[in-house]
């Protein structure tokens, strides 16, 4: 007699992403990378007129619900101050981000830290054989 299992899980990946807003390039991990335009300094303070965004490009090899976090610079590391939310079919992807928090308030120069998360729908499959 053969009994089947299918169980679906759903598991969240974060990968941290780092967002300097002076003095240096955006950094990404893995999967990310940056525009020509967030070298040295993303937003361009001090250097004239800001520009109205920055992009970090990422790519997803399936559809998926992808969420980016963007939390305050230290030591309030744990405040989150913009979040991006969106179902995407696989390709590559642009965020923009102007340097706002939820609010439209602009941030201060500064490194803040971000999370880049994947809600993945796995189906698992377990056979049970019943041995006679």
């Amino acid at each position: 007699m053969y009994g089947n299992i299918i169980r679906n899980q759903i598991i969240k990946t974060a990968i941290v992403l780092i967002i300097i807003l002076s003095g240096s390039s955006i950094y990404a991990a893995e999967s990310f990378t940056s525009g020509p335009t967030n070298t040295p300094d993303p937003f361009n303070y001090g250097a004239g007129p800001a520009p109205a965004q920055t992009t970090v490009n990422f790519t997803i090899s399936d559809t998926n619900d992808v969420r980016i976090e963007i939390y305050d610079k230290p030591p309030d590391t744990t405040k989150l101050i913009r979040r991006f939310y969106s179902e995407l079919a696989p390709m590559v992807f642009s965020l923009n981000w102007d340097g706002t928090d939820d609010n439209g308030t602009e941030l201060t120069n500064g490194t803040y830290t971000g999370k880049f998360k994947l809600k993945l729908n796995l189906s698992l499959q377990l056979t049970i054989q019943e041995m006679e």
